[in-house]
């Protein structure tokens, strides 16, 4: 395991802002933002990112039929953790958002809920993936990928409109997930009317025919989303190994230059220790990912955008269908982000704004959004929005660590062993501090009692021998609570 470029991580923290949450929806569709310049700029434009963090490439990973090494072997590789096929703990690996902070990366699962006799794969089935489990991944930024209800495939006697709408219906009743985009099973091309027909947004499979064949597909154009398709190329152990496992995604980076932005698509079955067809080892897999983060994630040149399907392809509609205008006055920069005619029902809304100007902004109000991060230097300046149906309001000003609305600052975030919680002002009384893994289990509490009041705080990680992942801080000042911060824990 290869740890050294990680200590990279943890000097590169930023500006976060998070969320709060307020009671009404912002009804009008837009979103109004004010930048403040340090000094007024001579020079000013407003753009949407191709990709979201204004990244050169996008690279979406399958794993199909709900295997459990999806969740033993994939989730802890790549977002931090402990792969019980070898016991061994791994840091996760990483891209940042334009704005200095470590974002994990996340995958897909293309999921079938029973076998041909319509019991249940995902309870008391060792070789698949739990109902719980999938959830867990879900809530770590994973998507899910309608596969069909039982897997049937190539047969007259299919109902294709019910293998579709049931296994949508059953996902939603079993862990209250929505299914919106399609995988045909076996390549079953009888699946792609019916899955137009019966609410699936895209369909996503292993055929020469669709978008992104054999080089990856080009984003910078609108797109027509009507029926659309995405290429997923295979890999496995007949046909990758070490020496050109990285072939295609190399093509597909060096094609994304000079303005021009691609998105790429693999998939493969099991990703465990044991040899299964249409499948990787798990060395094979490990060396794949890892050299995707060490070229180009946040160790290396940090210009991919590893995101799951349905999450690209709602960015890639939301840039399409919002309207960005912007007007200056003096140091005062207003943008307003107008998605009225985006799609109402997804599961992220998102956009990145990429501003160039010849002066530095440090402080971003905004109204509307559910988070919120930017980078007011550089020649490139970012703002990245995320918004839903509970909507915050932010006004912060850079300060070096990660900050939200609440006035609480957490850092450093990744962090090894050592959490620092700052507040804004001093805090009297008793603070119940609580760190809760993606699984919703509480790891630590601890109680501190500050009659006098305190502003700084330091929770000292190490003797609970804390797994790499994704955990979350929940602070309580009495009956006051402060908003949940979302953390990450590296490997030393």
């Amino acid at each position: 395991m290869k740890l050294s470029s990680l200590f990279v991580i943890v000097m590169f923290i930023g500006i976060s802002v998070y969320a709060q949450q307020v009671p009404k929806f912002n009804s009008s569709n837009i979103i109004t933002l004010t930048v403040t310049f340090d000094v007024p700029p001579t020079n000013i434009t407003v753009g949407k990112s191709a990709l979201r963090y204004n990244k050169a490439f996008a690279y979406s990973f399958i794993l199909d039929d709900g295997l459990i090494d999806a969740y033993t072997a994939a989730f802890p590789l790549l977002n931090g953790g402990l792969v019980t096929g070898n016991d061994t703990i791994y840091p996760g690996y990483f891209y940042s958002d334009g704005c200095g902070n470590a974002i994990p990366f996340s995958a897909g699962l293309s999921w079938y809920s029973v076998n041909s006799a319509g019991t249940d794969l995902h309870v008391n089935t060792p070789g698949y993936v739990t109902w719980d489990q999938l959830t867990t991944m879900y809530n770590a930024g994973w998507n899910v990928l309608n596969h069909s209800y039982s897997h049937a495939a190539n047969d007259t006697a299919i109902d294709y409109v019910y293998q579709v709408t049931q296994n949508t219906s059953y996902v939603k009743s079993k862990c209250g997930i929505d299914l919106s985009h399609f995988v045909p099973p076996a390549g079953d091309q009888n699946y792609v009317i019916p899955a137009f027909a019966n609410g699936m947004l895209s369909v996503t499979g292993n055929n020469g025919a669709y978008n992104g064949s054999p080089d990856g597909y080009p984003v910078d154009q609108p797109i027509d989303f009507s029926n659309f398709t995405l290429y997923k190329m295979l890999v496995s152990d007949a046909n990758q190994n070490t020496a050109n496992i990285m072939q295609k995604i190399d093509t597909v980076a060096s094609r994304s230059v000079n303005g021009a932005h691609f998105w790429w698509s693999d998939f493969t079955h099991h990703v465990g220790f044991q040899s299964s067809g249409a499948s990787l080892l798990f060395p094979l897999f490990r060396f794949y990912m890892e050299n995707i983060a060490q070229q180009y994630g946040i160790t290396g040149s940090d210009n991919v955008w590893m995101s799951p399907t349905q999450d690209v392809y709602e960015y890639l509609r939301v840039r399409d269908n919002s309207l960005v205008n912007y007007s200056l006055s003096g140091n005062v920069l207003t943008i307003t982000v107008d998605y009225s005619a985006a799609p109402a029902k997804m599961r992220t809304n998102a956009l990145t704004l990429v501003i160039q100007a010849d002066q530095n902004f440090s402080n971003v109000a905004a109204t509307g959004l559910q988070e919120m991060t930017f980078n007011g230097t550089g020649n490139n300046k970012l703002i990245n929005l995320q918004w839903g149906d509970s909507p915050i309001s932010v006004n912060e000003i850079a300060s070096g660590k990660q900050t939200n609305a609440c006035n609480i600052s957490v850092y450093p975030n990744p962090f090894i062993n050592k959490l620092c919680i700052d507040f804004s002002e001093a805090v009297n009384g008793e603070i119940n501090f609580e760190l809760i893994n993606i699984a919703g289990k509480t790891i630590i509490t601890k109680t501190v009692i500050q009659p006098k009041g305190e502003s700084h705080f330091e929770l000292n990680l190490n003797e609970i021998n804390l797994q790499p992942g994704i955990y979350f801080l929940k602070s309580v000042n009495g009956q006051k609570p402060f908003p949940t911060v979302k953390v990450i824990k590296i490997q030393k």
